[in-house]
């Protein structure tokens, strides 16, 4: 999940974890990942109080796009949760056409991690 961060800064982030944001211009914390954008518009969003953060499938799309650099063990955990929450079902998962190849790769690895726990 990427925070979108428009002008505000991060106040409540541990220095230990490293986090994803979208953002309208590099920040000054080293524990930020700040993915630069010229403008929020095609990210979809869901809105939590004042936080607003990447939408389920914006954040699985934007890791199987990124897999080589993101938590894997997140991703896995994620796919899997989403299909056992979901009726068994990825039906309402919205996969890109660039990330489908990746999502098919790791689709029955995530549905059995969680029939194992």
């Amino acid at each position: 999940m990427k925070f979108m961060n428009g002008r505000m800064r991060f106040r409540y982030v541990y220095s230990t974890i490293q986090i994803d944001v979208y953002a309208l211009e590099k920040g000054e914390d080293e524990n930020i990942n700040y993915c630069v954008v010229d403008s929020f518009d095609g990210i979809e969003t869901v809105r939590f109080g004042d936080l607003v953060c990447t939408s389920i499938n914006q954040t699985i799309n934007d890791m199987l796009a990124d897999f080589d650099n993101i938590d894997e063990q997140s991703l896995i955990e994620g796919v899997g949760m989403y299909y056992h929450m979901n009726g068994e079902s990825f039906n309402s998962l919205e996969i890109l056409p660039q990330n489908m190849d990746r999502f098919n790769d790791i689709k029955d690895w995530a549905i059995e991690y969680w029939e194992e726990c």
